[in-house]
């Protein structure tokens, strides 16, 4: 989430054959800035 186009919060998920097997929320600012982030396309 990046309301005004700062980021607030992000999901970190582990893919295992397919499917989406756990997730993280990040919302700490320190662990945010260590994200390395992307847009995927539509």
């Amino acid at each position: 989430m990046a309301p005004g186009g700062r980021l607030l919060l992000a999901l970190t998920l582990t893919v295992e054959s397919g499917r989406i097997t756990s997730y993280e929320v990040v919302a700490a600012p320190a662990r945010l800035r260590e994200l390395r982030l992307a847009v995927l396309p539509d």
